[in-house]
């Protein structure tokens, strides 16, 4: 799928699976410790599988100055943002981090990737289900309006 970033964007991609490349040995650490994996090669067949969707979109993107569409991305990527719906057409802004601090802005779920719910939405779709906690129990929610900006 084509996609238009600005070039801040783009390098914001790149930064982010140079992130996942440079640290896979304490990111399977962490899911290990955290019980969310069952093996360190399950999770590194995980990671590699993300490196190779953002190698892919890499050659799709084209860097933009401006534009209604600009940002968008296809799935859910570490620093993006997004929206959930849940079923009771409850929208929660979300945005997928590499750190476990949370930032004091209430209106959006900062969702640390190496949690079960951040695992869960990494690299789905657009337009995509999936069942996650929200903080009302496991519901399922569509994602929406991926971004990275």
């Amino acid at each position: 799928m084509e996609a238009f970033l600005q070039k801040s964007s783009y390098e914001k991609l790149i930064l982010q699976m140079v992130y996942i490349e440079e640290n896979t040995e304490a990111i399977q650490e962490a899911i290990m410790e955290s019980g969310l994996g069952t093996s360190k090669a399950d999770i590194e067949l995980y990671f590699e599988k993300y490196i190779k969707r953002i190698e892919a979109l890499l050659k799709e993107i084209h860097i933009a100055g401006h534009g209604e569409r600009l940002n968008r991305l296809p799935f859910v990527v570490l620093d993006s943002s997004f929206t959930l719906r849940d079923a009771n057409n409850k929208v929660y802004y979300c945005h997928l981090s590499n750190d476990n601090n949370w930032e004091e802005n209430r209106n959006l779920h900062q969702i640390y990737f190496l949690s079960e719910t951040g695992l869960t939405l990494l690299l789905k779709k657009e337009g995509r289900s999936v069942h996650v906690d929200m903080g009302n129990g496991h519901m399922e929610h569509t994602i929406s309006s991926i971004r990275i900006v």
